[in-house]
């Protein structure tokens, strides 16, 4: 799961964006877990 998540986040591996990108990364997540149906996963909450 974890290589699905930072492939498109490739090019943002740098010192500069690494804080925007883990907050990227903590949105994201739950739609890349959404999209392949691993709602329970996902951290955005569920109503």
């Amino acid at each position: 799961m974890l290589s699905v998540i930072n492939k498109p986040f490739r090019h943002f591996q740098t010192t500069q964006a690494r804080g925007r990108l883990k907050r990227l990364k903590d949105r994201c997540e739950g739609q890349v877990f959404r999209h392949n149906g691993y709602v329970s996963m996902s951290p955005m909450p569920q109503s």
